[in-house]
């Protein structure tokens, strides 16, 4: 169940994405009031950003799955789960890479590491269909 609650998050994460607005907004008001690092400020609104887009996105995945009792519901092999994996797994793989990337002087890494970012719609798409198709194949209310 967690790569479904991980898949959740994602897609939520992709059509609101608040957190990353709100760490911009951060940054720009911290380097306007003059801090002297802002690579330390870039890193700062870069967590600040992943935490407030990411967790209350997962708060509200983890509250749908246990309240639809998901897990009692579909059958032991999840159908779809292996759609869910492969997206979340190379989502989770390129937000490391490119938080990695942000490290290195010069830019270029983090522009080459930015530029696979259109590719990450496909597995949007990959985590859509697994959730579909798990959701799809949950049987009747439990009670």
């Amino acid at each position: 169940m967690i790569y479904l609650v991980l898949g959740i998050t994602i897609i939520l994460t992709a059509l609101f994405p608040i957190g990353w607005q709100l760490s911009m907004s951060l940054y720009r008001m911290m380097a306007h009031m003059g801090a002297p690092n802002h690579s330390y400020l870039g890193a700062v609104a870069g967590i600040v950003g992943a935490v407030s887009a990411y967790l209350p996105a997962y708060v509200v995945a983890k509250i749908f799955v246990v309240k639809s009792r998901l897990a009692a519901r579909i059958s032991s092999p999840v159908p779809g789960l292996a759609w869910v994996k492969t997206g979340v797994i190379v989502v989770i793989i390129y937000r490391v890479a490119r938080a990695l990337a942000k490290g290195i002087p010069g830019g270029e890494t983090g522009y080459l590491v930015a530029s696979f970012e259109q590719y990450l719609w496909l597995m949007y798409i990959f985590i859509l269909v697994g959730i579909t198709k798990a959701l799809l194949a949950a049987g009747p209310r439990v009670p």
